[in-house]
């Protein structure tokens, strides 16, 4: 929550001297998520779920305009969440679509983009995410031509 500013105190919250602390918090998410055993999805979901519209709205283009690496490092926390299975259809919801996911990760990080280190989160994201999801979803054309295009 400290990383990432709610839309409405975006103004001076997102100026240039944040960013190291901005950086060291998702830093430190991604440890974690990172840190919890590949087994416990309970949690992994839960987190997912809580702190998924945040996550978003930073590499949603247009949403909130940040520092590369605020993108690349919020991708890197989604990817953390991942668990196997993800978006399997017993834990569909509103919350949860990994087609959305994909599309996202590959138009946020794709072709266009300039920095390299949105570039290589977002490839490191979907690469995160084909290995979690449901094998299931990979037969959906929109995952495969959102891989094929990165």
């Amino acid at each position: 929550k400290e990383a990432i500013p709610d839309k409405v105190n975006a103004g001076h919250e997102l100026s240039e001297e944040y960013l190291p602390y901005r950086t060291a918090c998702l830093s430190a998410v991604h440890d974690l998520m990172q840190s919890l055993p590949a087994s416990d999805t309970s949690r992994k979901s839960m987190l997912y779920r809580k702190e998924e519209q945040r996550l978003l709205s930073c590499v949603r283009p247009g949403d909130l305009e940040l520092a590369p690496v605020l993108v690349a490092n919020t991708m890197s926390c989604l990817s953390a969440c991942l668990w196997n299975g993800f978006g399997s259809p017993d834990q569909m919801t509103e919350t949860i679509d990994p087609v959305e996911l994909c599309s996202l990760l590959n138009e946020a990080s794709g072709k266009k983009q300039p920095a390299w280190t949105v570039r290589k989160a977002g490839s490191m994201g979907l690469a995160a995410l084909v290995s979690a999801c449901d094998p299931n979803l990979l037969r959906n054309p929109r995952v495969i031509s959102s891989c094929i295009d990165l």
